[in-house]
C-alpha cells in the first residue's frame, strides 16, 4: 500500500453566498418590498406580546414578509 499523498488544497468549510444575487432585481417580492412599510406591525401586535414571561417571541415584523 502506497502512502497517502497530502495536497494544500482544502475545502472551504462555510461559502460565501451574496443573498442580493440570488433574486433578481425586477422580481415581486423586490417591487413589494419598495411599497410596503411593515414598521407599524410592532406597535399593533406589542399588546399581545410580554417582556416578562416567555421565551424571546419571533420579529412580527419577520412573520409578515415570510407570509
Amino acid at each position: 500500500m502506497r502512502p497517502r499523498r497530502w495536497t494544500s488544497h482544502q475545502p472551504k468549510l462555510f461559502q460565501h453566498i451574496d443573498m442580493e444575487s440570488l433574486v433578481p432585481h425586477n422580481h415581486i417580492l423586490r417591487q413589494i418590498d419598495r411599497v410596503l412599510d411593515f414598521s407599524a406591525i410592532h406597535e399593533w401586535v406589542a399588546p399581545l406580546y410580554s417582556e416578562r414571561t416567555g421565551r424571546p417571541a419571533v420579529d412580527p415584523e419577520l412573520v409578515m414578509r415570510i407570509i
